[in-house]
C-alpha cells in the first residue's frame, strides 16, 4: 500500500490488516496495521452522520461481533457524544518482547510462532486499563523500555 491516507472499503481493510509475510516485521506491522484500521473505523462511527443514524448501524453490525454493551448503554453514549461533541484521545502501544515456539490454547498439539511479552509493559498497561475503569483520562505516554522483571523503569 502507499504511503499517506488511504481509503478503504471493508475487503481492502480486511486484506490490509491480515497481510503480514510480505511486511518487514510481519505480525508486528500487522498489529500496528489494525490499530491504524480500527482508530479510522473509531473516528468515522463517531461522525454525527453515523451516530444519528445508530439504528442502521447496529442493524448492520448484527451478528458480527460479540459485545457485553448493552443496546442501551451503546444508545446513551451515541447521545452523550452528539450533545457534547466529545473530542476522544485514542491512545495505542505496541509491547514488545521475545519471539520464541510454545504450544498454545488455539493449537494445542502444534508448536506456533509465539511472542513472551516484557513484564513490566504488561504491568505499565494494566495500569493504563485501570486508571481507564476507574475514569481517569490518559494520555500517550511512552512505553517502557522492555524488561523481564517487575521493575517499571
Amino acid at each position: 500500500y502507499p504511503q499517506g491516507t488511504l481509503h478503504l472499503d471493508g475487503e481492502l481493510a480486511l486484506e490490509y490488516v491480515r497481510e503480514r509475510y510480505g511486511l518487514p516485521n510481519g505480525d508486528f506491522d500487522r498489529n500496528l496495521h489494525k490499530q491504524i484500521v480500527l482508530s479510522a473505523i473509531i473516528h468515522k462511527l463517531l461522525s454525527p452522520e453515523l451516530i444519528s443514524s445508530i439504528n442502521n448501524v447496529l442493524e448492520a453490525l448484527q451478528g458480527k461481533f460479540l459485545t457485553n454493551v448493552s443496546t442501551d448503554s451503546i444508545y446513551a453514549l451515541c447521545k452523550k457524544q452528539l450533545d457534547q461533541n466529545i473530542q476522544w484521545n485514542i491512545v495505542k502501544y505496541h509491547l514488545d518482547g521475545d519471539t520464541g515456539s510454545d504450544y498454545c490454547a488455539s493449537a494445542p498439539d502444534q508448536l506456533l510462532s509465539v511472542v513472551y511479552l516484557y513484564q513490566n509493559q504488561v504491568d505499565f498497561i494494566k495500569s493504563e486499563i485501570d486508571k481507564i475503569l476507574n475514569d481517569e483520562i490518559i494520555s500517550q505516554e511512552t512505553l517502557p523500555e522492555g524488561t523481564y522483571d517487575n521493575s517499571t523503569n
